[in-house]
């Protein structure tokens, strides 16, 4: 089979990115594929960008490999034999893995199956001038260099801020709502021993999800108004003020907990010691990476804060393990320690839950490609070259739907398998997942859910 392209650069080594990749090699997209990651580290490329616990929801149909990929040792297959959610509990077809296991397996096959037409370089860095645009990565060797060819097309996989064509190539966004922050408590992958017992838990492990009624993770939301933007902000999030807030402001359940937290600190003196607290808290939160802090190490951060709102915080995210298991394998009940366990709980600050999709999936500029070896410029390529998006730098969603990463897996195999032009693909997965009145429409919800799940799986041939 003839190849449609000689190279193509991707720009984002996550699981679309990769998926994309090996969408490309399998249907001889194009001869060479080069993923291009902020993260990577060619002396040790299994631990430098392999690092986010988070356990995600898929298709078996759609993340599908052939008989050569095999999943990690201990990538968990199954929450419970009954999903927490109606909307997911109604199939069968759902498995669960976490974004590390699912990057380091297709990782793994891509260089084993493809070693030829696959490489991963460093991404330095994207450079805009009045209709000029750069991109710099970094290479190990001359030889490295001789190998790499020049793309042809360029896919943005760098997920939800878009960088390559939102930022990079201003293609603006549409449909953008704001559905406010979050405050996520997640379980990484470990093994924690308790009365001389090796217990084995994961944000998706059988074991954990005796935690939270059921629940292997606990979120708290609250809506975005006016003053928590002037708070957040000063905090040092960059947040999008073009986003329609939405008019769903429960303050109760699941929302409680954030919105009487943000409450009380918008109302903090500048000058006291308890918003310094607070400030040094959201500092960390904004510079730690994709897992978080520690749950001991927010909770520590809270107590210094010491109003009522964030007193209600640490007691919830104490609850994630300060809770009787209960083992049908050994004791009747076994007390965790929780001191312990929390230290390995993990906490994540999300600014924004925002859904919106690019106004267009289609571009052409011309790229200056600069080539670095150990910090010295070696070569520079200049080629006009198409350009789209895949995944979340295409169409981002709020993850209540859990059709995340579903839609990155149905789309890409559009583009790269089945041929489809990435501009109708944008279009069609607008139409069928997008319109405004489907993703306001809470009481819609698992009526939305399935009809978006249905274009995701019927639009897609598996090869």
């Amino acid at each position: 089979m003839p190849f449609n392209h000689l190279s193509v650069l991707i720009i984002g080594a996550g699981p679309i990115g990769l998926w994309s990749a090996l969408e490309i090699l399998r249907s001889n997209y194009s001869y060479k594929v080069i993923v291009a990651e902020k993260r990577f580290n060619a002396m040790r490329p299994s631990e430098s960008w392999l690092k986010r616990n988070m356990v995600v929801q898929f298709h078996r149909y759609l993340l599908n490999i052939d008989k050569g990929f095999e999943r990690s040792i201990h990538c968990p297959t199954f929450i419970s034999p009954i999903a927490p959610e109606p909307s997911r509990a109604m199939y069968h077809d759902y498995d669960y893995m976490s974004l590390n296991n699912i990057q380091s397996s297709l990782y793994l096959f891509l260089k084993s199956r493809f070693s030829e037409r696959f490489s991963m370089v460093k991404m330095l860095e994207m450079h805009k001038t009045t209709n000029h645009f750069t991109l710099d990565l970094a290479v190990t060797s001359e030889n490295e260099l001789r190998e790499l060819t020049c793309p042809e097309v360029v896919v943005d996989a760098t997920g939800f801020k878009s960088n390559f064509m939102h930022e990079l190539l201003s293609i603006p966004f549409k449909g953008c709502m704001n559905y406010g922050c979050a405050i996520k408590t997640t379980w990484p992958s470990h093994q924690f021993l308790c009365n001389n017992t090796e217990i084995e838990f994961h944000d998706c492990h059988p074991n954990t999800s005796k935690f939270i009624n059921g629940y292997s993770s606990s979120a708290t939301f609250s809506p975005i108004v006016n003053h928590y933007y002037n708070l957040l902000s000063d905090y040092g999030f960059s947040l999008d003020f073009t986003a329609k807030p939405t008019t769903y402001h429960e303050t109760k359940g699941l929302h409680k907990w954030l919105h009487l937290l943000l409450k009380d600190l918008s109302a903090l003196d500048k000058k006291s010691t308890a918003y310094k607290h607070s400030l040094q808290l959201f500092n960390r939160f904004r510079s730690s990476d994709v897992n978080g802090l520690s749950g001991l190490e927010v909770i520590s951060s809270l107590s210094n804060i010491k109003t009522p709102g964030a007193k209600s915080m640490a007691q919830r995210i104490r609850q994630s393990v300060n809770t009787l298991y209960r083992s049908p394998e050994s004791e009747p009940f076994l007390h965790l320690e929780s001191e312990r366990a929390l230290d390995k709980v993990q906490v994540v600050f999300i600014p924004e839950r925002i859904e919106r999709y690019l106004a267009l999936n289609k571009a052409e500029p011309t790229i200056d490609f600069r080539f670095f070896s150990h910090g010295e410029h070696k070569h520079t390529f200049s080629k006009k070259v198409n350009a789209f998006a895949v995944g979340d730098s295409l169409a981002s969603t709020d993850f209540r739907t859990g059709q995340g990463l579903n839609r990155g897996l149905s789309v890409s195999t559009q583009i790269f398998s089945m041929k489809k032009d990435p501009e109708t693909v944008r279009k069609d997965l607008i139409n069928n997942c997008y319109s405004e009145s489907k993703f306001i429409a809470f009481t819609h919800r698992d009526s939305n859910i399935q009809s978006a799940r249905k274009w995701l799986l019927n639009s897609v041939t598996v090869v």
